[in-house]
């Protein structure tokens, strides 16, 4: 008999697929607090208002019903309802910012934050590494006796003032920033900074005093000394007072120890 052949089997061979799990990009939420009332207070309805949104962006919670700001690195961005123009008169005293966020205006003809001479615009702590300020117009800032920075006073990192205007705030008795007063960089783009003062001879900086200042198409006027009329050296100078930069296209100044005497920028 002839032998009946079986039929090799083939072996399978089974591939397997090796998954691997890559981590995914870190990306921030970004939240949206909408201002939706001009009043200037904290009570509980009647809208959200710019106070209370800054709140919301500080402690990242929902205030009066308004939307909660997100944790570091996250930016903020506080807006104004479409058609909400005019003026937010401060009684509260000033606005603190302690995270970093953004504050749009619906343009500097459109919004205006008034503190009435009652007290400085925005004071903004180091916590907040960046703050820019868009599409707004601050004035009637004044500072409590031996403080700096009429409008705002950062205590360092990068404040950004774009499409705005800084005027009519005064800096106290021997201080610095009629205007702004920055332990940091300040980049004005896009604004004018005009009309503001310091009350006595020995004042600095009677718009914008700072480390670093970057001016990029922007306009200002000379600011004063409220018992002098004469201009002030510089509407924009920076710490130890150096060349006021006011150009077409970015520029930066670093002050040195030759930066001291006080130059006259027209």
């Amino acid at each position: 008999m002839i032998p009946c052949l079986q039929p090799k089997r083939r072996r399978s061979r089974r591939r397997f697929l090796q998954l691997g799990v890559e981590p995914l990009e870190e990306r921030s939420l970004l939240a949206t607090i909408m201002v939706t009332s001009l009043i200037d207070n904290l009570t509980a309805g009647g809208g959200v208002t710019l106070r209370e949104a800054i709140q919301a962006a500080n402690t990242n919670q929902s205030v009066d019903g308004s939307a909660a700001g997100e944790v570091a690195p996250a930016v903020d961005t506080i807006v104004f309802q479409p058609g909400l123009t005019g003026s937010v008169n401060l009684l509260l005293g000033q606005l603190v910012i302690t995270e970093t966020v953004i504050i749009q205006g619906l343009g500097a003809g459109s919004t205006t934050i008034n503190a009435q001479h009652n007290s400085r615009v925005f004071d903004i702590t180091s916590d907040a590494t960046a703050v820019t300020f868009d599409g707004l117009t601050l004035t009637g800032g004044t500072t409590p006796i031996g403080e700096n920075g009429g409008a705002m006073r950062a205590d360092s990192g990068q404040l950004t003032v774009r499409n705005s205007t800084i005027s009519g705030n005064t800096a106290s008795s021997g201080t610095r920033g009629g205007g702004i007063w920055s332990g940091g960089t300040v980049t004005v783009t896009n604004s004018t900074v005009s009309g503001n003062s310091i009350l006595v001879l020995s004042g600095r900086g009677g718009g914008v005093f700072a480390s670093d200042v970057i001016v990029v198409n922007s306009t200002r006027f000379p600011a004063t000394r409220q018992e002098d009329p004469r201009p002030l050296a510089g509407d924009f100078p920076a710490w130890r007072r150096p060349q006021l930069l006011t150009v077409p296209s970015p520029a930066t100044h670093r002050p040195t120890a030759a930066a001291c005497t006080p130059i006259l920028a027209l």
